[in-house]
Parts: C-alpha cells; sequence; structure tokens
C-alpha cells in the first residue's frame, strides 16, 4: 500500500485511493500499473499507460483516461459497488 499523498505522482495517488477501495492493484511485466476489481477479473481493468489509464474491458481498450476521469470512474465503480440492491424481494 501506498502512503504520503502528498509526494506522489498523480498515479499513484490512484493507486492508493483504488486499493482503499478494495480494488486490486498490480503491475505487468512491462512496467504498465493496473487497477482491477480482484487479480483474476477479465471484466475490466484500468491500466496505466504514458501518463494516462485505458480503460480495457473484456480485452478490448475501449476509453483513455487523464488522472482526474479516471479517478472518478474508480470512486463510480466503488459506490455501485457497496450500494445495496433496489430489486424487490417476491
Amino acid at each position: 500500500m501506498y502512503s504520503g499523498t502528498a509526494t506522489l505522482s498523480t498515479s499513484d495517488q490512484l493507486l492508493e485511493a483504488a486499493s482503499r477501495y478494495g480494488l486490486f492493484c498490480g503491475t505487468y511485466d512491462n512496467g504498465d500499473r493496473c487497477i482491477k476489481p480482484h487479480p483474476d477479473s477479465s471484466d475490466w481493468e484500468l491500466v496505466n499507460h504514458n501518463d494516462s489509464w485505458v480503460l480495457i474491458v473484456r480485452g478490448t481498450p475501449q476509453i483513455q483516461f487523464q488522472y482526474p476521469e479516471a479517478a472518478r470512474f474508480i470512486a463510480r465503480v466503488c459506490q455501485t459497488l457497496v450500494q445495496p440492491s433496489h430489486h424487490a424481494i417476491l
């Protein structure tokens, strides 16, 4: 886990926030860092590449985020993961 956000890069800050939300943060052999729901997930991931983040869904790149958009994406995903279901039980 990362600490000392005042001296961290924006990528490190995003990784720290994702880790606080309980997401998996890792590094590929090529040095690109990633954020996933869990280590074995293939549904989606954010991959840090050239000072931006690329959202990859089921292996297909979808959109390139800068730090603010990536941070909002992570917050939104985590918010939906922890909200109770609104489906009625019949």
